[in-house]
């Protein structure tokens, strides 16, 4: 950098190397901030463009680009601005020779010019004065790095010398080093390294002087890293982030909001977003991505390619793409198997990924990527831009795998778009605005899953729908379709068919051109069913009697492994019990029931988030109000199996132990709404010596106008001792939540909520009066207490452990 003489110079390696390292401490340098008026850092990549570099230099160096459109505008006014000051230009992961001139650089002599690259001929061809090679650690500089990475462990006699051949196995590269000695920290079994080793020794190539073979090979040994998460979430996080623009500054809950969109972080919105970041938490922990400045990350091009790789190339690595709801499509298995999967000794040629995959998910685009680029992609990802109109015909002989989600402006799909895909097997249509689906898609003959939840203005499938005889997986949640086609009946490997009716069944058109929302006989056809949803919109008296032939239909399908349905009479209820070989062999892994006459209403007085926890719930029964006045035996013979109910708008029942406390014993979640007679939720009285509700976390009670205690009677031990989380709102009648002898049997209790509770005085009740309250609920560690206008006090032992306490209009209430 002191010698003019080298004014364009460039460093080259392996990725994973350290080059952006290398350009970061050159930054930080305190004798090269003082020589130069700009830093400028660029990161290239391989999708680069020239206006692309320019718009980044200018916002570096705080240049106006107001009212200049083309490239040659903009060099023109860079060369201007840049060409009587002194400037230090870093150009990171260069894939391609630049023409310098072309972006307004002109280097003089007191300015400089550094390239970083995988590739010795592009570094000679941009930097020509001078090229560096950015050689390997030393193994001893290794072996400290990775001792940094592991921890103690390392030193077990048993693990040390296989740490010190992995040290040797990582060639001196620092990414790699970092990455598997993450991977290792927690390791204390030998075996585990034992098979780490084993599997880096099986790989070959990385001696190799030919950049190809070497990436091939540092994509297998950083695979230790992939294989050493330990949970399926965090495998489809990671593989989802490759879908973001290479070198893209990914924002942290922008992301979070896109997993919890496609259902790969499940739960309330507050518990999603929670766990949302402590999954970003542990791909940093493991060196998989790397934070940027607090509230964004990015994957190394590397990793990325390694993410890539796995999608492309690995059985299993395809659940975060269609949906965690289904299991299977085709003969792959969608659901990532719980086994490290080891290299291969002889593994094929790496893809190349740049055309294999085309990726420009949430980049903003308002049109399409050009028609060349398609052409050789196997997958493509444009989902969360701005498409609103799709070339007419493309050649993607290739092409795989089509995701176009929350692209919301597109409303048309030209007819001939599908006509040259002949290898589709997914496409993703969801929340887009599309009206009907084009002809050429019923072409499509190996089409294995099409996904069009929530869109709002699809409103009819064609017929023709059962011209695709390959589909497994038929996702139609959320649209508003009036009624399905005959022709589905002929979708023989259909395994996985979701549809909602939402459309308004007053309307005209409906009952112009429809009969049935499901036309008899189509359900007993789908042999192949394995999972079967049907929503349909509450009060809706057509569904009424389509119920009565589907029930007996249900007999027909003998994989069944999932299904939710309602059946609004017990009738109906009682056919499907009795004839449907899946419920009589105990095979539904998940089913969710609503029996009795959905309530039509505006909106739910239970909170969102209430309702998203019961939905996340496998086996779930909702018991909505019926004319019945007693409890049928086929609800308890649901309920037995269910580990979630919901009652609601039942006004004939005084306590969940009318159903019976050994049919109400497995229930984990348990929300009961708008039941005006209930008094109780537990009626001691009516149980000698049984334990009640012992593996219940979760209980939520809402406008239960009767209500006057949570146990009535004496409590039995081991009754409630798994409650977690105890939701009480609008309850007017309700003068306490426990009583002091009773907070001994919630050992487990951490959620409290308490809301608009008009004659609630205290939380915890003294029974003795002279006496002081010394109870404590020992893992509570949150409390809300909300609109409780008569409330006095809470034991104070109770919330000395408390980690948020939010109490609002709570006029009366005694702090100390």
């Amino acid at each position: 950098m002191k010698d003019d003489k080298y004014r364009r110079i460039g460093i080259y390696g392996n990725g994973g190397i350290g080059k952006t390292t290398v350009l970061k401490a050159l930054l930080s340098a305190p004798e090269i901030k003082d020589k130069f008026d700009f830093l400028i850092q660029v990161t290239v990549s391989r999708y680069w463009s020239r206006k692309k570099i320019q718009l980044e230099i200018a916002r570096q160096i705080e240049l106006s680009m107001e009212g200049i459109q083309s490239a040659d505008e903009l060099a023109s006014k860079l060369f201007h601005a840049l060409q009587s000051r002194k400037y230090l230009l870093l150009l990171d992961d260069v894939w391609d020779s630049i023409n310098l001139a072309a972006l307004g650089i002109n280097l003089e002599s007191h300015s400089r010019l550094v390239v970083a690259t995988r590739s010795v001929h592009i570094c000679k061809n941009v930097a020509s004065d001078r090229q560096i090679e950015v050689g390997a650690l030393s193994w001893k500089e290794a072996w400290n790095l990775f001792q940094e990475q592991v921890g103690g462990v390392i030193n077990s006699p048993s693990i040390r010398p296989r740490a010190e051949a992995i040290v040797s196995e990582c060639g001196g590269l620092p990414l790699m080093i970092i990455v598997i000695g993450r991977a290792l920290a927690k390791e204390s079994d030998v075996s585990g390294w034992r098979l780490v080793l084993g599997n880096l020794l099986s790989v070959t190539g990385l001696e190799s002087g030919d950049v190809e073979n070497c990436d091939e090979a540092l994509l297998q040994k950083l695979k230790v890293g992939y294989d050493k998460l330990h949970d399926y979430d965090l495998k489809c996080c990671f593989l989802y982030c490759v879908l973001f623009p290479e070198d893209h500054n990914i924002q942290i809950i922008e992301l979070i909001n896109y997993w919890i969109q496609e259902g790969l972080v499940t739960g309330n919105s507050a518990d999603a977003s929670r766990k949302g970041f402590r999954i970003v938490r542990h791909l940093t922990e493991a060196s998989l991505v790397e934070p940027v400045d607090g509230v964004s990350i990015k994957m190394h091009d590397l990793i990325r390619d390694l993410a890539s790789w796995i999608i492309l190339s690995e059985e299993g690595s395809l659940d975060f793409l269609v949906g965690r709801k289904f299991n299977k499509v085709g003969n792959q298995e969608l659901m990532l198997e719980p086994r490290t999967i080891s290299i291969a000794k002889s593994p094929q040629k790496l893809p190349r990924v740049e055309n294999c995959l085309l990726s420009r998910a949430g980049a903003g685009l308002q049109l399409p990527p050009k028609e060349s680029e398609w052409e050789e992609a196997e997958m493509i990802f444009l989902m969360d831009n701005d498409i609103s109109k799709l070339p007419e015909e493309l050649n993607c002989r290739k092409l795989k795998m089509l995701f176009l989600q929350r692209n919301r402006r597109l409303t048309t799909i030209p007819a001939s778009f599908f006509n040259s895909m002949p290898r589709l097997q997914v496409v993703n249509l969801s929340k887009t605005n599309i009206r009907s689906l084009p002809a050429s898609l019923y072409s499509l003959s190996g089409l294995q899953a099409l996904i069009l939840r929530h869109c709002p203005c699809l409103s009819e499938i064609s017929p023709r729908i059962g011209e695709v005889k390959s589909i497994e997986i038929l996702d139609l949640t959320g649209t508003e379709i009036y009624s399905l086609p005959h022709s589905i009946g002929q979708l023989s490997s259909l395994k996985h068919l979701h549809v909602s009716f939402y459309a308004y069944v007053d309307d005209k058109k409906f009952h112009n051109k429809h009969k049935n929302l499901v036309p008899c006989g189509i359900i007993s056809e789908l042999q192949s069913l394995e999972e079967l949803s049907i929503e349909v919109q509450s009060g809706d008296t057509q569904w009424n009697t389509d119920a009565e032939f589907v029930a007996k239909e249900l007999s027909n399908l003998n994989k069944l492994d999932t299904l939710c349905i309602c059946f609004p009479e017990i009738k109906f209820l009682r056919t499907f019990l009795g004839s449907s070989p899946a419920w009589k062999a105990d095979n539904l892994r998940k089913f969710k029931f609503v029996i009795g006459h959905d309530i039509k209403r505006s909106a739910s007085r239970v909170p969102r988030h209430a309702e998203q926890d019961y939905d996340q719930q496998h086996k779930c029964l909702r018991y909505v109000s019926t004319d019945i006045d007693h409890i049928p035996n086929e609800v308890k013979e649901v309920l037995k199996r269910a580990t979630a109910f919901y009652l609601d708008h039942q006004s004939r029942i005084r306590s969940l132990t009318e159903f019976g406390i050994q049919i109400i014993r497995q229930l984990k979640f348990c929300t009961v709404s708008e039941c005006s007679d209930i008094e109780s939720i537990v009626d001691g009285g009516s149980i000698i010596d049984e334990i009640a509700l012992p593996n219940l976390s979760h209980l939520s009670l809402h406008y239960l106008w009767n209500l006057n205690k949570i146990w009535k009677g004496e409590i039995t031990a081991e009754s409630f001792k798994a409650l977690k989380v105890l939701s009480v709102h609008t309850c007017p009648r309700l003068g306490f939540v426990l009583s002091c002898s009773m907070v001994q049997y919630f050992p487990s209790l951490e959620d409290l909520t308490v809301e608009d509770c008009a004659s609630m005085t205290e939380i915890i009740l003294c029974e003795m009066q002279t006496e002081v309250c010394s109870a404590e609920i020992p893992k509570l560690k949150k409390l809300e207490l909300r609109y409780l206008p008569q409330l006095l006090r809470i034991c104070h032992q109770s919330y000395q452990y408390i980690e948020h306490l939010n109490i609002k209009y709570c006029p009366k209430f005694e702090s100390n």
